[in-house]
């Protein structure tokens, strides 16, 4: 994950294991675990407001969340013991990291992990599980095409912002047998650019200019069972300071490195990272 805000970067890398539940009536069930620490910028996090973060973000994991028929998250199938976890963990929290700033940020987890209905829409806003479960498996036209409005969450706690979307599937496999979606947008929300960077949620400013801004994505599918390979999506929003996510996600097999040694070693995985940079500068 890479965040570009104006002239600042941030990247975000860890791994996490993902396995498929048996269903219920109306959803698969998958179990999502952390199963490496959060590298910020290549480097584990040595600062005490990043390391509380990741210490309260661990309580969710392990997650089993709810997902429909289009590959779309729909809920959470484990809130109770999460909840349960979060009473554990902020004991310890406590514990470890005492002070006014602690508590006022437990107060403001309190909200989110005491109610499954904040706790939902919090994951709703998560990137990585927006890119993941990004309603791929939906139906497409005989030209194997889909358009959409789709709408990103660039902003926590404020309404997503919504691009016009193209999704078009490759009708040939390629020759290392996946089936390849691409995806193309610009931005059409009706909110100004004004209201983009004060970060309301309904049009106010009607005087401004209208914001522009890009979605660009790729996804990798196995042709058998079609499963994510591996993904890529963009999404830019021109604002004073131009706004730019970045996120990639890829299967990692027995034997590969976990996202610490990536940047040491990048030519042991660069076939398909390259193949994303290759496409996105086209």
């Amino acid at each position: 994950l890479s965040i570009h805000n104006g002239n600042m970067t941030d990247t975000i890398r860890y791994e996490v294991n993902m396995q498929w539940k048996e269903k219920d009536n109306l959803h698969s069930l998958v179990k999502i675990d952390r199963i490496t620490p959060v590298y910020i910028n290549n480097s584990e996090v040595e600062y005490v407001a990043a390391e509380l973060a990741l210490q309260v973000s661990s309580t969710l994991y392990p997650l089993i969340l709810l997902i429909d028929s289009h590959g779309t998250y729909a809920g959470i199938g484990n809130y109770t013991e999460i909840s349960k976890r979060w009473l554990q963990k902020k004991e310890k929290i406590r514990e470890y990291y005492a002070g006014e700033w602690t508590e006022k940020y437990l107060k403001l987890n309190d909200r989110i992990f005491d109610s499954k209905a904040n706790l939902t829409k919090c994951l709703s806003d998560d990137w990585f599980l927006y890119a993941f479960f990004n309603r791929i498996h939906c139906s497409y036209s005989n030209n194997l095409r889909v358009e959409r409005i789709d709408s990103f969450p660039f902003f926590l706690k404020k309404k997503d912002v919504d691009y016009q979307v193209t999704r078009t599937i490759d009708e040939y496999i390629d020759n290392q047998g996946y089936i390849t979606v691409e995806m193309e947008g610009i931005l059409v929300d009706e909110r100004s650019k004004t209201d983009l960077e004060k970060t309301v949620n309904f049009p106010s400013h009607t005087d401004s200019e209208k914001a522009t801004g890009a979605y660009k994505g790729k996804y990798i599918l196995e042709s058998k069972y079609h499963t994510i390979y591996a993904l890529m999506l963009n999404f830019s929003l021109d604002l004073e300071e131009k706004k730019h996510v970045s996120i990639v996600v890829s299967r990692i097999r027995k034997g590969d490195e976990s996202p610490a040694t990536q940047e040491i070693a990048p030519q042991k995985k660069g076939n398909l990272f390259s193949r994303f940079n290759k496409w996105l500068n086209e």
